[in-house]
């Protein structure tokens, strides 16, 4: 298997288990300390967060090119302008991100926008998890009580 790591200096490397010395790939781009490092299961992607969350960056896990990097406060705002999912799931996407394209999508938790967080400003990206099975990527921000889901 592969194992992933991340350190306070903002490096992300991927290794072979159980040689986790020997470094195959590192994934550089974060000058911070990384918070989140997700491999995406249903995608060979992988999803990182570094400088308290603020910055988001999403790579091709062979290769390690980066794919997009995103202020967490930018990719909030690209979530908020998405169509919302319907009961049913069925609702029509709306015109995608910039690379790659997931259709995007809200499910409040039970509140309104912490205040002050209006356009996304001071975002921070605390969470992030991965439902494979189903194809849906869930994001958590530290300024809101919402979880927003990418489908793809």
């Amino acid at each position: 298997g592969e194992l992933v790591t991340a350190d306070r200096e903002g490096h992300v490397r991927a290794s072979r288990w159980p040689s986790a010395d020997i470094i195959e790939r590192y994934y550089l781009t974060h000058t911070s300390p990384v918070e989140v490092v997700l491999p995406l299961a249903a995608l060979p992607l992988l999803l990182t967060a570094a400088g308290s969350g603020a910055e988001v960056c999403l790579w091709r896990c062979d290769g390690a090119e980066r794919l997009w990097k995103r202020s967490a406060a930018e990719l909030l705002r690209l979530l908020r302008h998405a169509a919302p999912l319907g009961p049913d799931g069925d609702a029509p996407p709306p015109a995608p991100p910039p690379a790659p394209s997931p259709v995007a999508a809200s499910a409040s938790a039970g509140s309104e926008a912490a205040e002050g967080s209006a356009c996304g400003e001071g975002a921070v990206l605390r969470c992030a998890c991965e439902l494979a099975a189903s194809r849906l990527l869930y994001l958590g921000f530290d300024s809101e009580r919402t979880l927003h889901a990418l489908e793809g």
